[in-house]
């Protein structure tokens, strides 16, 4: 190759390599530029998980766990398995439902035209809600009429008595004026009963024991009845039961018991422990008059399995086929066999031999005849022994300790007031109060015990009972700003008998369930129900209220703007059912989340934009190494041709020179 053509090479291969240079340097800056597009994409992506919304967690009506975006709509849904939230405006005013508000406004226009209900059971009958009873007294064959009073609504007679709604007022009445006024009557009536009681307790005491009966000359209770608890042979048993006969008919002779029933004889007596006492004393140890004695005893029949009788664990009675009965003795758990004699009718004939322990450790035995009457139909016994003195003084010893023990409760305390005046006068101020709350007036001294008796007081007195038309006033003594002040109240025992009626009944037939029912759904919590939007009511009621359109209440972006904004506020119902202020930042039901449709379309754009990134990242690797192989040779070829030209350069320097 000549020089000529060796130097246009090179130009040419010169130029080639500075082309392939300068397509190099244009290759690296579109690599950084993808560098750039990549961050650029990383930064949208990021962005985008940056971005959250508010999330709810509660409860659908069936309890289930709901977890969704936060509305106002899933913000205050009813559950009565969720907390109460509330929304409220700068004003604080509540925001409620289009369906709320309108609810609200048709309860307050019936309520206004109706003066026999009021807006919150209008606003609650809205959504199906009543105030009701169950069916319970239906499978008690309680009367329609009784029923019917019980469980309506409250209503009164022309005489001010309440003619229904018993129950629905029971705790209205337990709670009402008129009670408290007659549970402090009845407390200051009980306590200066006690106080009277007391104070007259000392002189019965000393008169009862140094009484000396008539045809008992030196000889009182108190000296009996040590006698008689140190043993008595049968003379000195009958004289014992003499005295204590006596005694008790002088008492009730001279009005020294107290009065609650009049007998045959005129005579008004307690007559439970009067006619046990008579008892006692003329029945469970009868004297033959020949210096002997029988004790009576009380044996109950029950009836065994295979239809014999057992009476007392001492007989076996079985039927012998001809409508009379077989007797057999049994074996006590003291050893003691009875032995059966003659059987007549349903009387028969015994026989049985006992071993006693004297007080001195010695030993008597004694064999012992009796008889026994039996009334299957009653299922009662009676059997009549012969008796031994110890037997009699046993007896004696626990009637004389019987009427020890209730004597003194028994007697007439007027009788014996003389040394308690300030304590019976007020007893009988304290009575008379109580007498003109029940009555209307002082109905006596003579029937003041009775006050507390509710069964004489409605049924047995025959006196009507004040109400809420009575006129009559009782004065209460009540402390005031630290001063002790009369304090006049109207009588009205209406109350007071409802309570007493309804819990006799509740006795008897059991309370009946008397609570919100859901009409519209028998099987919701109603009380919880009836609750909320009474809680809801309230706070319109108080405070006002603004409506919030339906899209803006199915809105997650609007609820979660009006929050940062400041624009609203939260609220929630706490144990009291009061709405408190709470933060929706603090609120455990209220969590922040991604958004995923943002997330899900910022990763498919980055992985997109990525891989065409990385698609002419290798693309331009590829152009950058054939451009290095190209200037790889290229540079050969020059090095070459270079190297043959400066030889022939040189050759022609030496052939001129």
């Amino acid at each position: 190759m000549g020089m000529a053509a060796s130097q246009a090479r090179l130009l040419s291969i010169t130029s080639r390599m500075s082309d392939n240079e300068l397509r190099a340097q244009l290759i690296n800056n579109a690599k950084i530029r993808l560098t750039e597009d990549s961050s650029k994409a990383s930064e949208k992506y990021i962005s985008a998980l940056n971005q959250t919304q508010l999330m709810m967690s509660n409860k659908d009506a069936a309890g289930n766990n709901l977890y969704q975006q936060l509305t106002f709509n899933n913000l205050t849904a009813y559950s009565s398995y969720n907390n109460q939230y509330g929304l409220i405006n700068k004003s604080g005013e509540m925001v409620v439902s289009e369906l709320d508000a309108a609810k609200y406004e048709q309860a307050i226009k019936a309520a206004e035209a109706n003066d026999d209900t009021d807006a919150l059971t209008e606003f609650l009958k809205q959504y199906g809600l009543e105030k009701d009873t169950t069916s319970y007294w239906e499978s008690n064959g309680l009367d329609d009429d009784l029923k019917a009073r019980y469980e309506g609504d409250i209503e009164y007679d022309a005489n001010g008595n309440r003619v229904s709604g018993l129950h629905y007022g029971y705790e209205m009445s337990k709670t009402s004026q008129a009670y408290g006024i007659y549970e402090q009557l009845l407390d200051d009536y009980t306590k200066a009963d006690d106080d009277y009681t007391s104070a007259v307790i000392k002189q019965m005491k000393e008169f009862l024991y140094s009484h000396e009966p008539s045809g008992f000359s030196g000889k009182n209770y108190e000296t009996m009845y040590t006698a008689v608890n140190k043993g008595t042979n049968i003379s000195e048993s009958q004289d014992a039961l003499n005295f204590l006969e006596q005694l008790l008919n002088e008492l009730v002779n001279n009005d020294q018991m107290i009065t609650t029933t009049t007998g045959a004889d005129g005579k008004t007596r307690n007559t439970d422990f009067y006619d046990n006492m008579l008892y006692l004393l003329n029945d469970t140890v009868q004297f033959n008059g020949s210096g002997g004695a029988t004790v009576t005893k009380q044996h109950g029949i029950t009836q065994n399995e295979d239809g014999s009788y057992n009476i007392g664990g001492m007989f076996t009675l079985t039927s012998n086929g001809s409508g009379g009965y077989t007797v057999t003795g049994n074996t006590t758990a003291d050893g003691v066999t009875y032995n059966v004699g003659s059987v007549s009718g349903n009387t028969f004939t015994y026989s049985y031999t006992q071993t006693k322990t004297n007080e001195d450790g010695s030993t008597t035995t004694t064999t012992k005849n009796g008889s026994c009457t039996f009334d299957l139909a009653n299922l009662a016994a009676e059997t009549t022994e012969d008796a031994s003195e110890r037997e009699v003084a046993i007896q004696v010893q626990y009637i004389y300790k019987y009427f020890n023990s209730n004597i003194l409760s028994q007697m007439n305390r007027d009788a014996f007031a003389n040394n308690a005046p300030t304590e019976k006068a007020a007893f009988e101020a304290a009575a008379k109060q109580l007498s003109i709350f029940i009555f209307g007036y002082d109905i006596g001294s003579e029937n003041y015990g009775n006050l507390d008796d509710m069964e004489w007081i409605i049924y047995e007195s025959g006196i009507p009972t004040t109400n809420l038309d009575s006129t009559s006033t009782v004065t209460i003594n009540q402390t005031i700003g630290g001063v002790e002040q009369p304090v006049e109240y109207q009588t009205n025992f209406e109350a007071v008998k409802d309570v007493y009626l309804i819990e006799n009944m509740i006795a008897e037939y059991g309370a009946p369930k008397y609570t919100w029912i859901d009409r519209n759904n028998p099987d919701e919590n109603a009380e919880a129900k009836a609750q909320w939007y009474t809680n809801i009511f309230n706070k319109m009621n108080e405070d006002g209220y603004q409506t919030i359109s339906q899209e803006l209440a199915s809105s997650s972006e609007w609820i979660q703007y009006a929050f940062e904004s400041g624009l609203l506020s939260m609220i929630q119902v706490d144990d009291e059912f009061n709405w408190v202020s709470t933060m929706y930042s603090n609120c455990s039901d209220i969590t922040e989340d991604t958004i995923d449709l943002l997330v899900t379309q910022a990763e498919a754009e980055y992985t997109r934009e990525t891989n065409k990134i990385q698609a002419k990242d290798k693309l331009y690797d590829l152009e950058l190494k054939n451009i290095d192989t190209e200037h790889e040779a290229l540079q050969t070829e020059y090095d070459s041709i270079k190297s043959a030209l400066d030889k022939n350069v040189e050759r022609m320097f030496k052939y001129f020179s």
